[in-house]
């Protein structure tokens, strides 16, 4: 899609909890926890456009500090189909979140795999503004200068068009 998406609105899951809680015993979760798994589901604003859905969790603690917030993006496509487009995924990211936010997608140890759907999930740092309001918390790596974009390679290598 090269990063240009329909608008996206919120919605609502229409979860039917008994099939959602048999459904994760079946697979090996304890009633206790199936009925966390479903509250923090039901909890989740959902966002669709045409092609997508996204799950955002701004409950995420993940043991960090409690001032930091971690929001966790869910993104998958409503066709179940698997993707990887890296502008589209810069652009929910841009339009759900605020384009001044970082996100980082993990490729976890074998230990802590998680691959059970086409979804990609990206987490973004950030803490409390004014109200309920989230601030951007820049991630602790990757590149630190100026914005650099070009639709064309350079020096041998290929870039596919920006529009």
């Amino acid at each position: 899609m090269n990063g240009k998406l329909a608008p996206f609105e919120r919605t609502s899951l229409e979860i039917k909890p008994r099939e959602f809680l048999s459904e994760m015993m079946r697979n090996g979760f304890s009633r206790s926890d199936a009925k966390k798994a479903l509250r923090k589901l039901q909890s989740d604003e959902v966002f669709v456009n045409d092609t997508y859905q996204v799950n955002i969790d701004r409950s995420a603690s993940h043991g960090f500090p409690s001032w930091l917030v971690v929001v966790h993006l869910s993104i998958k496509r409503r066709d179940k189909q698997a993707f990887d487009d890296w502008r589209d995924i810069q652009a929910i990211k841009n339009v759900l979140l605020g384009p001044e936010f970082e996100a980082l997608e993990l490729y976890p140890s074998e230990a802590r795999l998680v691959d059970t759907a086409n979804q990609r999930h990206l987490w973004a740092l950030a803490k409390a503004g004014q109200g309920s309001e989230l601030v951007p918390v820049r991630a602790p790596l990757g590149w630190t200068g100026p914005r650099e974009v070009c639709g064309d390679g350079r020096f041998g290598a290929v870039q596919r068009a920006l529009s």
